[in-house]
C-alpha cells in the first residue's frame, strides 16, 4: 500500500506535502490567534490593561520575528522538515504554558515559544514549499490559507470553550491543534531537499553577507511595504474583538464571530489574490488589498448598524490577503541558494516592525481611544499604498521580477 501510495505521489507527494503544510500552518495561526478573543476575560483575571497585555502580545510577535533569521540558516543547514517539527513543539510548549500560567509573568513567559515557534515554521516552510513548487503566488496563497482557517475557526472555538469551563480551558486547544500537526507532519512529510552539512553557519550570521541584502532596492521595498502591512495585520489580530467589545459594545461570542469572519475572507482570498498576482504582477494587487483594508477600518470607526458591521469586516478581511503575494515578492526577489538566509534576514526585519503593532495600538487605544488606534492602521495601509503607487509613477525600478 505504501509502494502504491508513493507511486501516486500521494505519500510525501507535493498533494500530501501541501496538505501537511497547510495543517501545520493552521496550528501555527491558531497559537498567536487563540489570545486575542480571550483577551478581556485574561485582563480581568490577570488584573492588567490593555497596553499591559499588548506589551505582552508584542513579546509574542518579537519573537515571532526575531526567529525568522536563524530559521532560514538552520533549515538551509539541517533541512526545512525538522525546523518545522522544531517549530510546531514549541507551539504546543507555549500554547500549555499560557494556559496553565499562574502568573502575569508566566503568562508572558509563555507567549514567546508561541511566537518563536511560529516565526520558525513561517520561513522553513516558506522554502519548503519554494523547492517543490513553481507557481509560487498559488501555492504560497493556499498556504496562507492554512493560517486564515486558524483565524476562522480558533476565536470561535476558544471562546465556546472559555464559556463552557474557561479560559484556560480555551488556550488548551490551541496547544492541543500543535501537538496534533506534530504527529501527522512527523508520521507522513518528507524533505523536500537534502540538508547542507557542509555550509557554515557562522557565515552566514557575517554582518557583510547581511548588508550586501540591504543594498538590493527590490528587497528592501519589499520589507517596507511588508513591515507596514504586519504592523497593521498584528494590532488587528491582537485587539480587533476587544476593539468591537469596547467600541461596539458587542458581547465576546459575537466579537469573535466577526473576528472569525476576517480570517474565513482570508482563507477563500489568500490563493485567488496569489493566482492573480502570478498574471498580473505583485504589486498592483498589494496595493488593492491595501485601499480595500484601509476603507474596512474607516467604516468601523462609526459604530452602526449590522450592515455598517458586514460592511466594515468584508472589506477589512479582504485587504488582510495579501500574505501569499508580499510572501511571493519576497520570493521573486532571492534566489534558490539565498531564499533561506535572505528571506529569513528581510522578513524579521518587517515582523520586528510589525511586532510594534501589538503594543502601539493597545497603548493609543488607552491612553487616547480606539478612534486614534483605528486611524493610524488606516493612515499604515494608505502609506504602503501610496509608496507602490509613488514607485511606479517615478519609475523606479524596485517592483518585483
Amino acid at each position: 500500500m505504501l509502494d502504491r501510495l508513493k507511486r501516486e505521489g500521494l505519500y510525501g507527494g507535493p498533494p500530501l506535502v501541501l496538505g501537511l503544510a497547510v495543517l501545520a500552518n493552521y496550528s501555527s495561526s491558531a497559537g498567536r490567534v487563540m489570545i486575542s478573543p480571550l483577551v478581556p476575560a485574561i485582563t480581568g483575571a490577570f488584573t492588567v490593561s490593555n497596553s499591559v497585555i499588548g506589551l505582552a502580545l508584542t513579546g509574542m510577535w518579537v519573537a515571532f520575528a526575531l526567529t525568522q533569521f536563524p530559521s532560514g540558516v538552520l533549515s538551509d543547514r539541517y533541512g526545512e522538515r525538522r525546523l518545522i517539527l522544531l517549530a510546531l513543539a514549541l507551539i504546543s510548549l507555549g500554547g500549555l504554558l499560557v494556559a496553565v500560567a499562574p502568573t502575569f509573568s508566566v503568562f508572558v513567559l509563555g507567549v514567546v515559544p508561541l511566537g518563536g515557534g511560529s516565526g520558525l515554521y513561517l520561513v522553513a516552510a516558506t522554502s519548503y514549499l519554494t523547492k517543490q513548487f513553481e507557481e509560487t503566488g498559488a501555492v504560497l496563497g493556499f498556504h496562507s490559507t492554512g493560517a486564515s482557517l486558524g483565524g476562522l475557526t480558533i476565536p470561535v472555538v476558544v471562546v465556546a470553550v472559555a464559556a463552557r469551563a474557561n479560559w484556560r480551558a480555551g488556550l488548551l486547544v490551541g496547544a492541543g491543534v500543535a501537538a496534533a500537526a506534530f504527529a501527522l507532519f512527523a508520521r507522513y512529510s518528507t524533505e523536500s531537499a537534502k540538508a547542507r552539512p557542509e555550509m557554515s553557519v557562522r557565515a552566514q550570521f557575517e554582518l557583510r553577507a547581511l548588508l550586501a541584502h540591504l543594498q538590493r532596492r527590490g528587497l528592501v521595498f519589499t520589507t517596507l511595504l511588508a513591515g507596514l502591512s504586519y504592523f497593521a495585520y498584528t494590532a488587528t489580530a491582537s485587539f480587533f474583538p476587544t476593539f468591537l467589545v469596547e467600541s461596539w459594545d458587542m458581547s465576546t461570542a459575537r466579537a469573535s464571530v466577526a473576528f472569525a469572519a476576517i480570517y474565513l475572507i482570508r482563507s477563500l482570498l489568500n490563493p485567488v489574490l496569489g493566482r492573480l498576482s502570478d498574471g498580473v504582477g505583485r504589486d498592483p494587487i498589494l496595493a488593492l488589498c491595501f485601499v480595500i483594508g484601509a476603507g474596512g477600518y474607516l467604516v468601523l470607526l462609526v459604530p452602526g448598524a449590522t450592515v455598517v458591521l458586514v460592511a466594515g469586516v468584508g472589506l477589512l478581511g479582504a485587504g488582510m490577503s495579501f500574505g501569499g503575494v508580499i510572501t511571493s515578492r519576497f520570493m521573486d526577489e532571492l534566489g534558490d541558494d539565498e531564499r533561506g538566509q535572505g528571506y529569513g534576514f528581510a522578513n524579521t526585519i518587517a515582523n520586528i516592525v510589525g511586532s510594534a503593532g501589538s503594543v502601539v495600538t493597545g497603548t493609543l487605544a488607552t491612553v487616547s481611544g480606539w478612534p486614534a488606534a483605528v486611524g493610524l492602521l488606516l493612515g499604515l495601509l494608505l502609506l504602503a499604498a501610496l509608496a507602490i503607487g509613488a514607485s511606479r509613477l517615478l519609475d523606479v525600478e524596485i517592483q518585483a521580477r
